[in-house]
């Protein structure tokens, strides 16, 4: 049984992408905000190093945003102008890519999330 997205599902995954990484860009900046209330009660180098950090993942988060804006208006049109199969395997192969850059920067954004939370517990433990 083949479980890759057809055209509607697409759509709906290409959504649910951009809302969370919106939702990321949101607490990326409640991030910046709390680390620069924090400035000069940590050490700067460990405070320029958090802020790297999370510049980092916004400007992934923004150019993953801009990807999927573009293949939603590629695949989901190029989907429903082809009605047979053909077309559609050609869909899938061209979206494979956001889909894998998506399931990477989730699992390297949890865990910066996990150590900054971590971090923030721990001052907030001092």
């Amino acid at each position: 049984m083949n479980n890759s997205p057809s055209p509607p599902n697409l759509r709906f995954e290409l959504l649910l992408w951009k809302n969370e990484l919106e939702f990321n860009r949101r607490e990326l900046a409640i991030f910046e905000s709390y680390l620069l209330n924090l400035e000069g009660k940590i050490l700067p180098h460990r405070l320029s190093e958090l802020m790297s950090q999370l510049h980092d993942y916004l400007q992934s988060v923004n150019k993953l945003l801009e990807e999927i804006a573009a293949d939603s208006i590629h695949c989901t049109d190029k989907a429903a102008l082809g009605t047979n199969r053909g077309s559609w395997q050609n869909t899938k192969q061209e979206c494979r890519y956001i889909r894998e850059e998506i399931f990477y920067f989730e699992q390297n954004y949890h865990q910066f999330r996990n150590q900054f939370c971590t971090f923030a517990a721990g001052l907030e433990a001092a």
